[in-house]
């Protein structure tokens, strides 16, 4: 089955939106979610693969995310965060709470964890 080219045009008008009180719309907080989607997992075919088998949602939705041109719904959102840092970080930025623990810092902390596992095993093999 073929998609016709203007089938985005379609969108009802009249959905959910966000409130207007922190300055963030729909569209807004779209982009910076297909931002950190192509951060992590990157923009080629496979990337969307990859992302539909973990969220279990159809291809198509997952190249419309990636495109910005809707966002992922909730229980999708939360396995998108559980595999990938810079959702998890953009998720908590556009919440105005990335000063609490779990953001950066955990990022961080998890790549000097990583770095520091590294170096004892290139120092066991050196020794083995």
């Amino acid at each position: 089955m073929s998609f016709t080219e203007n089938d985005r045009k379609f969108r009802s008008n009249s959905g959910k939106s966000f409130p207007d009180g922190d300055g963030y719309d729909a569209q807004r907080i779209v982009d910076a979610l297909a931002d950190a989607l192509r951060a992590d997992f990157g923009s080629a075919p496979s990337s969307v693969k990859r992302i539909a088998r973990l969220t279990r949602a159809n291809e198509r939705a997952v190249r419309n995310w990636m495109d910005a041109r809707n966002g992922p719904r909730g229980e999708n959102l939360i396995v998108l965060m559980q595999h990938s840092d810079a959702v998890f970080e953009i998720v908590l930025t556009l919440a105005h709470r990335a000063h609490t623990p779990g953001g950066r810092f955990l990022s961080r902390l998890r790549g000097h964890l990583i770095d520091a596992v590294s170096t004892i095993d290139a120092l066991e093999a050196g020794q083995g």
